[in-house]
Order: structure tokens, then sequence, then C-alpha cells
């Protein structure tokens, strides 16, 4: 099974608390992204994703008899600040990936940022846990045996296979 390092996205663009709004927007439509850790003098200060960029919107109905025609536009003085989810919920790269699964499922997030040593290192989302699901299933046989090669490994029947094979069994 792969690691949390494996599983996260390393390249990580984030915005910082003062930029508009916009901005978020146009680096998570660029990126092909959701989130965006907030950063404030470099240090991780929230986290605004697509339905924090929504709330932000501003539409004006023109023809309330017809089809609406709706025009839709970021309001120019929103900051991220202002619409940003904080505090973030963290976790450090040394975690295993079940452990950030589930802080994930305890909280209801979609992003976990991962922090190490105060400095942002990568985002685990759920899209990278659909690719950790899409490669288990694609390959299951890979997860059963490395978990039985651990189990034997560490029961008293590796220690027969160990004893076996130094002695050229």
């Amino acid at each position: 099974m792969k690691s949390l390092k494996e599983s996260i996205s390393t390249k990580v663009m984030s915005v910082n608390a003062t930029d508009p709004v916009s901005r978020a927007y146009h680096m998570m439509k660029q990126g092909g992204c959701r989130h965006l850790p907030v950063l404030d003098d470099g240090r991780l200060v929230g986290l605004i994703s697509d339905r924090d960029v929504q709330r932000a919107l501003k539409s004006d109905v023109h023809d309330i008899f017809s089809m609406p025609v709706v025009e839709i536009s970021l309001d120019a003085h929103a900051l991220v600040k202002s619409y940003m989810s904080s505090p973030v919920i963290t976790a450090k790269s040394g975690e295993d990936l079940l452990t950030a699964t589930k802080i994930m499922l305890d909280n209801k997030i979609g992003a976990l940022v991962i922090v190490d040593d105060n400095h942002l290192t990568g985002i685990l989302t759920r899209h990278d846990l659909m690719k950790v699901l899409a490669d288990l299933l694609e390959h299951p046989q890979h997860t059963i045996m490395d978990r039985l090669e651990g189990l034997a490994y560490n029961s008293g029947i590796g220690e027969v296979v160990k004893a076996l094979s130094n002695s050229g069994i």
C-alpha cells in the first residue's frame, strides 16, 4: 500500500490571506485544483476551497419571466481571509495513509494540508485518495501479498522461513 508521502500532491499552489478571492479562483481554474492553502508571512493560516470561492460570487438576474440570464462575477473587494476556513486541520508527512484518511473522514473535509517543521509540504485530497483506491482495485493481489509477507516475516512462520533460507533450503 502507498504511504502518505507517496500519495500527496507536493506541488502545492497557495495564496496569501490578503489576496483577492478572484486570484484564488484563477489559480484553482488554471491549476485544476479545488483547495488552496492560505499563507500569511509564509505561515499556514487557512484553506480556501472552490465552495468558499462560490460564496464570494455576485449574480444579477436580468429577466425573471423567461429563462434567467445570470451574469456571474466575483466581488472585487472580497479577500481570501474573509472566506477561508480556519484553523486548518493538518497532518505530518510521516503519518500513515490510513490515519490521514480517518482524519479527513472524521472531520468531513475534502483536503488535508501536510505540514512538516511549520512548512507546507503537500496536500492530500479526495482526488488523491481516489487514485489510491483505483490502484488497490486494479492490483488487489499486491496488497494481499504485501500483508501476507509482512505477517509471515513477523511471525513464527517467518522465523522458520529465515532458518530454511539461511540453511540453503
